[in-house]
């Protein structure tokens, strides 16, 4: 009855998640869509301000939670699903196939995973701890939110376990992810010091001149007379008994196996101490640092150089673990796509299986998972059955083959070619999960709200919420504006447009002189790969 209704619910707070704060923040949702499927060139400022305001959003639920016999468990439940689905539709949306891994500061990336971190960081605390101390919601049904794929749930039932779960996964990810990131950038930086775009392309006009002076070999033959097929058997002088008949300088420049030898460093003499026995004992070092200061300092005897060999050894790996997917019936693939979660959990397990039997490398595998993440549409396998293919295939189990070759491979091979755009149907599904994600950020909210009885939210009292409503419709209708109009002039996105995302963009007098080296490169491994099948038919 309506007025049993009073006697539920309580005065919600107009100033966190009024009506017009609530449509700034499905506006900002809104906004962050358009830009990304329409106007990619307005992508970059809605991504900063989302970036300002999921920041502002976690310190004001923070000092809400301030006082936790004050505040209903509900309130930060709703504030922080809109930052959850706001952070998802912004970030996780279309994939950019123009924007590789290394065009991506990594600061950019560090930055998304800290905000991840401190909504996730705050999540451990309401669901393990918070939610008992916070006040439940007097109604029928004790406290009811919008739980995704359960509908009306009560939030002191069930779904805190199922919560809290998810919680501890997330944190891992997260933290894993952001592991990820400090070694891709450790590994990238070594390479962009050792391999400039400059320095391969001389390296591959070199291999190819060698290869098209060196002669075609020669087998005797029975028509030969047997002066000149004795002197083709026998070893030459030159070859040093048996060796190869090149030089040595010769195979170096052919294998790029040159080292470059520092210069001997001078005698080194321990330092002394001053001190005797007494003050060693009493306030002297312990032995073990004693050893450590006394220790030669280490000399670095080599330096990476690009090896054609290896890199085409890396190439052929790259290649073997992204093979073609078996045809399969439309059910068939309908069924894997639900099974999806289930499916990698158990190739996860089935990579730790293999790893217990074969040697880990850890920077190749992190150079593989780099590769598989700049492949995006075009990845055809999974992230773990991918490395779990690589444990099968010889250039793995090489020791001359570092991470090095398996990057600068990578990169090579990328820049002759670029990952596959996003066919018409990745697209559309695409936007359809991105419209789903926002339909349920504003039908869950509403509902929440309409189920806990919050009384005091639906009419804009003050001039707190005119703002932020303002801003909200306003940004979004300059979005909206935008993409019509360059669609009635027809105006085509360009790459750098496509690319551009917060804290990285595609640079493109770097992209050239990666690919003008690749070509190189690529002519120099197809004169390589001539000479190999001359030889082998002779």
């Amino acid at each position: 009855m309506p007025g049993d209704d009073n006697n539920y619910g309580f005065d919600g707070n107009p100033d966190i998640y009024g009506i017009g704060i609530r449509v700034g923040y499905y506006t900002q949702a809104l906004t962050i869509w358009v830009a990304n499927l329409w106007a990619p060139q307005e992508a970059p400022f809605t991504q900063s301000v989302t970036i300002q305001f999921l920041v502002a959003l976690l310190v004001g639920v923070c000092v809400l939670c301030r006082n936790p016999t004050d505040t209903y468990a509900v309130e930060p439940y709703m504030l922080m699903q809109v930052a959850y689905y706001t952070m998802t539709m912004s970030f996780l949306g279309r994939p950019t196939p123009e924007l590789l891994i290394w065009d991506v500061h990594y600061k950019s990336r560090f930055i998304l995973d800290g905000i991840y971190l401190g909504m996730s960081s705050f999540d451990l605390w309401f669901w393990w701890f918070g939610v008992y101390q916070l006040k439940p919601t007097a109604t029928p049904q004790g406290t009811p939110v919008f739980f995704v794929y359960f509908g009306q749930t009560d939030l002191f039932g069930w779904v805190r376990y199922v919560a809290r779960e998810v919680n501890v996964m997330s944190l891992l990810l997260i933290m894993l992810d952001m592991l990820c990131v400090l070694i891709y950038r450790r590994m990238q930086k070594r390479l962009d010091h050792s391999v400039t775009p400059a320095k391969l392309k001389e390296q591959a006009a070199a291999w190819l001149e060698m290869h098209q002076r060196r002669p075609a070999v020669k087998s005797p033959s029975d028509n030969d007379d047997p002066i000149s097929r004795d002197r083709s058997q026998a070893p030459s002088r030159a070859s040093g008994g048996g060796k190869d008949i090149r030089g040595e300088s010769t195979k170096e420049l052919e294998l790029g196996l040159r080292e470059t030898w520092a210069t001997a460093p001078p005698p080194y003499h321990p330092r002394r101490t001053h001190t005797g026995l007494l003050k060693r004992v009493m306030f002297g070092r312990s032995g073990l640092n004693a050893q450590l200061i006394n220790k030669p300092p280490t000399v670095c005897t080599t330096t990476y150089t690009p090896c054609l060999a290896n890199l085409f050894a890396a190439e052929e790996l790259l290649e073997n673990i992204n093979p073609p997917p078996p045809k399969r019936s439309v059910w068939m693939r309908r069924l894997r796509g639900l099974s999806m979660p289930f499916r990698a959990m158990f190739l996860f397990f089935r990579l730790l299986l293999s790893l217990t039997t074969h040697r880990v490398r850890p920077g190749i595998i992190f150079a593989l998972l780099s590769h598989q993440r700049n492949l995006g549409c075009s990845c055809r396998t999974n992230s773990s059955a991918s490395v779990r293919l690589a444990l099968t295939q010889p250039a793995y189990a090489d020791p001359s083959i570092h991470a090095a070759d398996i990057m600068l491979a990578s990169r090579l091979h990328l820049a002759l070619h670029p990952p596959a755009a996003p066919t018409r149907a990745d697209t559309l599904r695409w936007a359809w999960s991105q419209f789903s994600a926002c339909s349920i950020l504003v039908i869950g909210t509403e509902l929440t709200i309409q189920w806990n009885y919050i009384k005091g939210v639906q009419t804009i009292a003050n001039v707190g919420q005119m703002v932020p409503f303002a801003i909200g419709v306003c940004g979004l209708t300059k979005v909206v504006w935008v993409a019509l109009c360059d669609a009635a002039k027809g105006r085509v996105v360009t790459e750098e447009e496509r690319a551009y995302r917060f804290g990285g963009f595609t640079v493109t007098v770097e992209r050239k002189a990666w690919v003008e080296a690749a070509e190189a490169w690529d002519a120099a491994r197809t004169e390589y790969l001539r000479q190999v099948r001359s030889e082998q038919g002779a």
